[in-house]
């Protein structure tokens, strides 16, 4: 099958490009509205005990993903043995 004219590409590479002023009223550049200096807001300070109700999980889903984690890698090597 022959390929396509050239003709035909032009054609078809016109009709997808964007008109050149569209394209430069995109690149223009807003003003960023210039920010007064604040006094920084005093963060509360987090507790032990608040940090341990926020995190109480995670040691126990971290023992689970190893657990996982060492199944398989068991696995991994019991069927590299067995495929040799």
């Amino acid at each position: 099958m022959p390929k396509k004219s050239r003709k035909g590409r032009r054609k078809y590479k016109a009709q997808q490009r964007p008109k050149l002023s569209a394209v430069k009223e995109a690149r223009q550049v807003q003003p960023v509205p210039v920010l007064s200096r604040q006094a920084p807001v005093a963060k509360p300070q987090t507790t032990i005990a608040q940090q341990a109700d926020r995190h109480g999980q995670t040691i126990t889903e971290l023992k689970r993903i190893s657990l996982i984690a060492v199944i398989l890698l068991v696995l991994l090597i019991i069927l590299c043995l067995l495929l040799r």
